[in-house]
């Protein structure tokens, strides 16, 4: 219901605003990333099937509403703000900024986190997973920030 003019394959324009999607634009990496997470764990084929349900329609939906929103607002110049912040010197840029690089990120962000804990209940490997590369990480920091609190050895 939002009739925009297609360019190109990737390209659409409307009242004079172009946008572009690239491969970064379609969710496939955050989908991969998600999916080789919750696989890479030792889980029953119902649980990875579950993970999968979960992790593959959500993003992608969710990234076709963000993207639906960023050229909405772009083409339709909705935050026309800060300029000197979020102006690149491009008429319009502004809204692409704030629609893009602050809202669509800040909610991705969100709503990834979201489904990374929906996913540590389905697969409560996953959480063990992400304890224990915590615990390494820590130690290897620890040693690095304070290199002589090792005891030593008798």
């Amino acid at each position: 219901g939002y009739p925009v003019n297609i360019e190109a394959w990737n390209l659409m324009e409307r009242n004079g605003f172009r946008t572009e999607i690239i491969l970064a634009c379609t969710g496939i990496q955050s989908i991969a990333i998600m999916l080789g997470v919750a696989w890479g764990v030792r889980s029953t084929t119902r649980q990875k099937i579950a993970g999968f349900l979960l992790v593959f329609p959500t993003i992608y939906i969710l990234n076709i509403v963000r993207n639906v929103f960023v050229i909405t607002a772009y083409a339709e110049q909705w935050f026309p703000y800060l300029p000197e912040i979020a102006g690149n010197g491009e008429f319009g840029y502004e809204s692409f900024f704030w629609a893009h690089n602050v809202m669509a990120e800040l909610g991705a962000l969100v709503f990834l986190v979201i489904l990374a804990y929906a996913l540590f209940r389905i697969l409560p490997e996953l959480g063990t997973l992400a304890d224990s590369l915590y615990r390494l990480y820590r130690s290897e920091v620890e040693q690095i920030v304070r290199p002589n609190s090792r005891r030593s050895e008798p």
